[in-house]
């Protein structure tokens, strides 16, 4: 009888660790900008849905720092102290064109962007959204959420 229970107590073990596995009841992983990735998007490409991208205090230019893509990823991009301590700057004009985040492959609002400084966007050319989004573009069904962010200096049309 006691093999019995230490059976069925070892069957309902698995059984919660099985139906736990894709419930976050782990742990999302943590992912350093830049003190692990060198850039917002090595981080978000090394990342699994439900992940946190926390991005250092800073100034971000370039690429890999700019035109960032979720990749349809439910993860979360965040700042470590706020929008105040952590720009974006895509240093783009109209010869030059590039936008903060781009958003279009079904990011539902479990794609979360938080507290970041978006800057000095200038909207790249998309069918069919022309010219739109200088500092962040949301298309095709893509509805992330978007909290504690401040956009600045950014240009959609010319």
């Amino acid at each position: 009888m006691s093999q019995r229970i230490v059976v069925s107590a070892l069957v309902m073990l698995a059984m919660g660790v099985v139906s736990g596995a894709g419930l976050g009841v782990a742990g999302a992983t943590e992912r350093l900008v830049p003190s692990q990735y060198p850039t917002i998007q090595a981080a978000i490409d090394a990342s699994v849905d439900g992940d946190v991208v926390i991005v250092a205090d800073g100034v971000y230019t370039g690429t890999g720092n700019r035109d960032i893509d979720f990749g349809g990823k439910m993860l979360t991009v965040q700042s470590e102290n706020g929008p105040e301590s952590c720009i974006i700057d895509c240093q783009a004009s109209s010869g030059n064109r590039h936008r903060g985040f781009f958003f279009h492959t079904n990011e539902t609002a479990a794609a979360v962007l938080d507290g970041l400084t978006i800057q000095n966007g200038y909207a790249p050319y998309n069918e069919p959204c022309y010219y739109s989004g200088g500092g962040i573009l949301c298309q095709y069904n893509a509805n992330p959420t978007i909290r504690n962010c401040i956009l600045r200096a950014n240009h959609a049309q010319d």
